[in-house]
């Protein structure tokens, strides 16, 4: 069992599926006051001390980052063991290692193959405890979005951990991934299918790992997000024990973001002054057949999460 989190510590993590604007959500948590936004740090070891940071330095040249690894590990990121903490992710924390995290017997049996959990937990921990300390911040937002990850922030001591389920219409994450620049999945029917497979993997998990922790949980979507930005932000800082936190609105659709220093995402786009609108391209711009086809791998879920089978209904707010 995991020792008593420090309730004056908060990671508030944003769970769900890509695309889905945890990015900018993230962004405007990370301006206020007391708020460190940590980016995707589940994806963190994948890349390498060359990936960006969101101020627009390499991870291994930001003095934020480069403390954070000091304090954790007696190193700069440039000398950090990334390779070897990629193996212990891959071990470890990963989706289709659910049915033995969430078990303790499970994680008793699978930490005997060279202690690779406790190898991974130990890292994690001494990540964002140095996270916390460096920045001085009360709560954590990291986006990374993953169950697995969040279900492993639980079984630490670091900080009481919140969790946010965002949820978006398949149909957009899906079309979103088929851009030309997104290169994450294939622009055909394949890369529908498995963003759709994938989007009710990740959901379903989210809800039965989650869904249960009372006052801990809580579900919004990227339409009502989109068309009321202010209050849904506000309903997000008020689960989180800062209600009066003072929001970056210059209006009620429009922000104004500063720099931060997340790693990964599509975080470079947020800055300045935002306007957030709904993006509905898919609906007439993704051709039938992906439509057709995202909609009925994903019908269940889209029942589940009150939007309309029919991909040609009003939009949903």
């Amino acid at each position: 069992m995991p020792a008593t989190p420090d309730n004056r510590r908060k990671i508030l993590y944003i769970i769900g599926y890509c695309r889905s604007g945890s990015t900018v959500i993230d962004n405007i948590l990370g301006q206020l006051d007391g708020f460190f936004s940590a980016g995707e740090i589940w994806d963190l070891w994948v890349r390498s001390c060359e990936a960006p940071c969101s101020c627009g330095k390499p991870i291994k040249d930001c003095e934020i980052w480069i403390a954070i690894f000091r304090q954790a590990f007696g190193k700069d990121p440039a000398s950090a063991d990334f390779e070897g903490a990629l193996r212990l992710a891959q071990r470890t924390d990963r989706l289709h290692h659910i049915w033995w995290l969430t078990n303790a017997l499970g994680r008793k049996i699978a930490d005997r193959a060279g202690g690779v959990l406790s190898q991974y937990l130990d890292l994690t921990q001494r990540l964002y405890r140095s996270a916390f300390s460096v920045s001085g911040a009360r709560v954590i937002i990291d986006s990374s979005k993953s169950p697995a990850h969040c279900y492993i922030l639980g079984l630490l001591s670091v900080a009481e951990l919140y969790v946010v389920h965002l949820v978006r219409d398949p149909r957009g994450s899906a079309y979103s991934w088929s851009l030309p620049s997104k290169t994450n999945i294939d622009a055909n029917m394949r890369g529908a299918v498995r963003a759709s497979l994938e989007w009710d993997f990740n959901h379903l998990v989210s809800e039965w790992l989650f869904a249960r922790r009372r006052n801990r949980y809580l579900r919004i979507s990227y339409e009502q997000f989109a068309e009321h930005p202010r209050a849904v932000m506000g309903q997000i800082v008020e689960f989180v024990g800062e209600a009066g936190a003072e929001l970056p609105f210059i209006s009620d659709q429009v922000v104004q973001l500063r720099p931060l220093h997340g790693y990964g995402g599509s975080i470079a786009r947020y800055s300045g002054q935002i306007e957030i609108k709904r993006d509905e391209k898919w609906r007439s711009a993704m051709d039938l057949p992906h439509k057709l086809g995202v909609t009925a791998l994903t019908a269940l879920g889209l029942l589940r999460y009150g939007y309309p089978l029919n991909a040609f209904a009003a939009k949903r707010t």
